[in-house]
């Protein structure tokens, strides 16, 4: 272990200091630290989200690691009370804007004593979630000294401090993914540029893979009520936990039964509220029951519930914007009762106009609809209050899945028959004015002639869809439409569609040409504008 790096006292106190301190405003969860390697040099390469992500990388990974990583950033941060707090988690000064050469040298130095390294190969923050295409550095860094690369998804920073917030928001959701150390390497005589290039890609792919699958709400339910049934608790979900088959499935296979009511459960068993939430009737009854209650209920809308009840006290009247009979729209009406209720936009004509009023949202709801929704209510009220609670990965999909749409000739979405979220992906390709099919699985696919005519397919799924569900229907595509080659190499090339795609576009996982090209991506750049 490299001494300079070890956890003396001081970086120690430093680490658990950072942990109490962000523990206060934010809750925090960390996946894969059992894959973390205690001894010889490392790259640590996380996406960046906010200018909080070192904290809590530093702060989380150097005890599991027994040593604190020496972070890169720009000197410009190094100054003032900043700068030392800065210096005391780890990190060292880069010069911004200046030659990679001078990062390359700090790095190498601290790798070639046995060190760790933490870079955020993006280089600025990504206000739209969005990856963006990384700096050579790291991969001119592992490939140069052989060292293992440990990649780390970090979500909700952008949350906890966004863009335009002035002060942290509270409660904030932090999820940091750590996956399994992996080499880069570099062909043997293959064009230096290009195999570097190659390797940015592959770099990106794992850091993206921490990042994809469910949202973080579904996840996170889904989660708790696996680790209750683990325990050998009798379990149960209120509804299904989340719109997929396929999961719900595999949790029943599990033990864990979905239940419409509470009388169905048992006195005593344990009953898991789903991310969509419950009114509070609901939740005071299991527990009057003596339920073991579970709540997976995501920490957005719990936020959402908390301003509906707030603004129910100060006596605005209520304008929630949601689909009727969704289970959180239920949930929200628990906290107002009185509120009105709308969604399309041929009933907004029927809101009285109200002294006081509020605009509030199914988290779920496009952003467009909201803002213009927003528009709209400025002629109905002398007193506006308009909150915001669009969930940021639901902006984050529909614009993805629009930009995906606008890439290619026609988009397969994957998800529940009754998830909203996915059907508003598919209403979205159709207001792109691209052909667009909606499937529950690969096996829903079965008419080859879908894709005639058509030599770009785009794959994209809701919140609700696992990643290996777009893989594989991806596969299906390609032994629907492709060639003989293609089609034995279906599972192999659907592999790397997602992987290319996850890397240019976050939550939108595949892209793939279908007809008219030779099996592979040679294209996937150009179409994606990953290109110089």
């Amino acid at each position: 272990m490299s001494d300079f790096q070890a956890m003396s006292a001081y970086p120690t106190f430093i680490a658990g200091l950072c942990r109490f301190g962000l523990s206060a405003i934010a809750r925090v969860r960390v996946e894969g630290l059992e894959d973390l390697p205690t001894e010889g040099p490392l790259i640590i390469a996380a996406n960046h989200m906010s200018n909080a992500d070192p904290p809590f990388i530093g702060g989380w990974l150097s005890p599991a690691l027994g040593r604190r990583p020496t972070f890169l950033a720009k000197d410009v941060l190094f100054k003032g009370a900043l700068g030392v707090l800065i210096r005391s988690l780890g990190a060292e000064p880069v010069k911004a804007g200046g030659s990679d050469i001078g990062a390359y040298r700090v790095a190498k130095a601290i790798l070639d004593k046995g060190g760790v390294v933490a870079i955020l190969p993006e280089g600025t923050r990504s206000f739209d979630g969005v990856l963006s295409t990384p700096k050579p550095g790291v991969s001119l860094l592992a490939t140069r000294t052989g060292t293992p690369v440990l990649p780390v998804g970090i979500s909700g920073t952008d949350v906890l401090i966004g863009r335009e917030r002035v002060l942290p928001k509270i409660g904030s959701r932090i999820i940091l993914r750590v996956g399994r150390p992996f080499q880069l390497t570099l062909p043997a005589g293959s064009d230096r540029r290009a195999a570097l290039a190659a390797a940015d890609v592959e770099l990106m792919r794992r850091i993206a893979a921490r990042r994809t699958g469910f949202c973080y709400g579904v996840r996170e339910a889904i989660d708790a009520a696996r680790i209750s049934a683990v325990e050998g608790k009798k379990t149960h979900t209120l509804g299904q936990v989340v719109h997929n088959e396929g999961v719900n499935a595999q949790l029943r296979e599990q033990g864990i039964i979905p239940v419409q009511e509470l009388d169905d459960v048992q006195e005593g068993a344990a009953v898991v509220i789903r991310a969509h939430g419950v009114t509070p009737e609901v939740m005071a009854r299991a527990e009057d029951r003596g339920l073991d209650v579970i709540d997976g209920t995501c920490s957005w809308v719990t936020q959402e519930q908390k301003e509906l009840a707030a603004l129910v006290d100060e006596g605005y009247t209520i304008v929630l914007l949601g689909t009727p009979n969704h289970p959180e729209v239920v949930g929200l009406l628990g906290y107002a009762p009185d509120a009105i209720l709308v969604d399309d936009e041929e009933d907004w004509a029927d809101i009285p106009r109200k002294k006081r009023m509020a605009l509030l949202t199914q988290s779920t709801q496009p952003p467009w609809k909201f803002e213009r929704l927003a528009g709209y209510l400025t002629t109905r009220a002398h007193e506006l209050k308009i909150v915001n609670t669009v969930c940021p990965v639901t902006i984050r999909r529909q614009q993805d899945t629009t930009d995906l749409a606008q890439a290619v000739d026609l988009v397969v979405v994957v998800g529940g028959r009754n998830s909203a979220n996915t059907k508003e992906l598919t209403r979205l390709v159709g207001i792109v004015g691209k052909p667009v099919a909606q499937i529950e699985r690969a096996g829903d696919l079965d008419d080859a002639t879908l894709f005639d005519g058509h030599r770009l397919v785009g794959v994209t799924g809701g919140t609700s869809t696992p990643i290996e569900d777009l893989e594989a229907v991806a596969a299906r595509i390609y032994e629907l439409a492709g060639d003989t080659q293609t089609q034995a190499r279906a599972l192999e090339l659907a592999h790397k569609a997602s992987s290319r795609e996850v890397f240019a576009r976050g939550a939108v996982r595949a892209a793939l040409w279908t007809r008219g090209r030779k099996p592979g991506l040679y294209d996937m750049a150009d179409v994606l504008g990953l290109k110089d």
